[in-house]
C-alpha cells in the first residue's frame, strides 16, 4: 500500500493514511526522494514513529520481503536474546482511533 508520503502531507496524516489501510501482510511503501532530490521527507520519519508503535500494538511486525513471502513462517526477531521488540520505536502505551488527531504514543521502557 502507498503511505502517499511522496505528497508531502504532515507525519499525522501520513500515519493516518497507513493505519487506516494497512492489513496484515501489507507492505507499505515509503519514498526516501522525489524526482528532483529536494523533498522533505522529516514527516515520513516523524510518521513512523506513530505508525510503528500502533503496527505492534495490533499485534503486527515488522518483517522482510524475504520474510513475508517465505513458504514457512521464519523465526521473528523477537524470539531471539536480546530483542525487546521485532519493530524499532517499541512503546509501552498506545491509543488509536480514526478520528481527527487519533493517534496517541506514549514511551516508557
Amino acid at each position: 500500500m502507498d503511505s502517499r508520503d511522496w505528497q508531502e502531507p504532515d507525519a499525522h496524516a501520513i500515519a493516518v493514511n497507513v493505519l487506516t489501510q494497512v492489513t496484515p501482510g501489507a507492505i507499505v511503501i515509503f519514498h526516501d526522494s522525489d524526482e528532483t532530490g529536494k523533498a522533505d521527507r522529516q514527516p515520513t520519519v516523524e510518521a513512523l514513529g506513530l505508525i510503528l508503535p500502533a503496527l505492534k500494538a495490533r499485534g503486527l511486525r515488522c518483517v522482510t520481503v524475504s520474510e513475508l513471502l517465505a513458504p514457512s513462517p521464519p523465526q521473528t526477531r523477537s524470539k531471539l536474546p536480546g530483542n525487546r521488540s521485532n519493530c524499532p520505536g517499541g512503546a509501552d502505551n498506545i491509543e488509536y482511533n480514526s478520528g481527527k488527531n487519533g493517534l496517541k504514543v506514549t514511551r516508557g521502557r
